[in-house]
């Protein structure tokens, strides 16, 4: 049915796009060296809380900040949106 459809359709795309990654992004030495750059930047920042960003203590979910961490962290790992 439409179900199974739909799951064929995203497990072509991931294969897909799995296998055309470093095609499709591939990235020159010049974009690794910044991207490296980044990433001691980013983990230099690793000590910011909400207190440093103003976020009001009623807006504030510790649950919500450290998936928000883990995401953003996760970013560099994953190849297809969906990972």
């Amino acid at each position: 049915g439409a179900e199974e459809l739909e799951e064929a359709y995203e497990g072509l795309e991931k294969y897909l796009v799995t296998r055309l990654h470093t095609r499709i992004f591939a990235s020159d030495l010049e974009t690794r060296t910044k991207d490296a750059s980044l990433r001691m930047r980013i983990a230099k920042l690793q000590f910011i809380h909400p207190d440093h960003l103003d976020v009001p203590k009623a807006c504030r979910n510790e649950h919500t900040w450290q998936q928000a961490i883990v995401a953003l962290q996760r970013m560099s790992q994953v190849v297809t949106p969906k990972e």
